[in-house]
């Protein structure tokens, strides 16, 4: 294996965004981490690859994880040059309509996580990409607040 090959990291490769790109790098002979929540939905992707994709569980709102991931990653390929924090989803509703919990998972998938590249020291920081959504579902509702004009009329 060529050492100067990029490695890539990308979260949420198990289905859109994250599964084409996978797909496009491994065949332009890259090296990538394959991740998703359940490593059996990307194995194919790592299938006839050898030892150029690695596959590993990640679910990016478990810190312990994500640092277990970015270790083992760095142990198989010596470094990660690129990471694609592609992991999250929508949410079919506006906030104030969503059930509170919903909403917290949202945020806590899409903007509060520790991404991989947190687990990285910040001596040598890969290159990053912005979040993309790939999954929409419809949050739980819960009846809108009245207004004071309904109200009181």
């Amino acid at each position: 294996m060529n050492d100067s090959t990029p490695v890539w990291f990308i979260t949420g490769r198990s289905t859109g965004l994250g599964r084409a790109l996978a797909t496009t790098l491994l065949e332009r002979g890259h090296r990538a981490v394959v991740t998703a929540r359940d490593p059996r939905t990307v194995a194919d992707l790592a299938a006839g690859h050898g030892d150029r994709a690695l596959t590993l569980p990640l679910d990016v709102t478990d810190p312990a994880q994500v640092a277990a991931a970015v270790e083992r990653a760095e142990a198989e390929f010596g470094r990660i040059d690129v990471l694609v924090n592609n992991t999250g989803y929508g949410c079919l509703a506006a906030v104030e309509e969503g059930e509170d919990a919903e909403i917290r998972v949202l945020f806590d998938t899409n903007v509060s996580t520790s991404p991989p590249s947190a687990a990285w020291p910040p001596s040598a920081p890969p290159a990053t990409t912005t979040p993309a959504s790939s999954r929409w579902r419809a949050c739980p509702s819960r009846s809108p607040p009245k207004s004071p004009r309904s109200a009181s009329g």
